[in-house]
């Protein structure tokens, strides 16, 4: 009598089962380690951003008394930000770093001046509205019946995509952007 379910018969199965299991879990664990990286980064652009607005909103307290951005204080402002990025970085690269800083002033009439935007970096950083498009609804008025000024950092950076080779993603550009209400 033949052994319908014999081990010999089953030899390969296992294996192919295995490579199977283990090109998916490869993959699954390719994708976290990109995720990781990408969310690593927006982490610390998201605290530049904050920061570079900060300092965008004070530096009429520290500095001087002019309160429109200059080309000057758009480039402390850029190496202050790319060299903290650049420290906690090992892979730092700054052909992959950009930066746009948008400042709406305000006429004594409230209505808006032109919208000044400073970009610096290699990389050009897109944005999906811009800080005029939003004026609207971040305008805010002060005690004393004037419009504050409003200034916008957005920060991005190209990530290497782990990934593109496998699911083609196209999803390597991570940015944040922080805006601040002016005194």
């Amino acid at each position: 009598m033949k052994e319908i379910n014999s081990i010999s018969k089953q030899a390969g199965t296992f294996t192919i089962e295995f490579a199977l299991v283990g090109l998916l879990l490869g993959t699954m664990f390719l994708f976290t380690a990109d995720v990781v990286v990408k969310l690593s980064m927006k982490g610390k652009l998201d605290r530049m951003s904050y920061s570079a607005t900060s300092l965008l909103k004070e530096r009429t307290q520290l500095y001087s008394e002019d309160y429109l951005t200059t080309a000057a204080d758009a480039d402390a402002i850029f190496n202050v930000i790319q060299g903290s990025i650049e420290r906690t970085t090992a892979s730092y690269q700054a052909s992959r770093f950009g930066m746009v800083i948008e400042e709406q002033t305000y006429a004594a009439d409230s209505s808006p001046n032109a919208l000044k935007t400073i970009r610096r970096g290699d990389q050009q950083c897109q944005l999906d509205q811009t800080l005029g498009q939003l004026r609207n609804s971040l305008a805010v008025v002060t005690s004393w019946g004037r419009q504050a000024t409003l200034y916008r950092v957005t920060l991005c950076y190209a990530t290497d995509n782990m990934v593109e080779h496998v699911l083609d993603s196209g999803f390597s550009m991570v940015s944040s952007s922080s805006v601040v209400i002016g005194r």
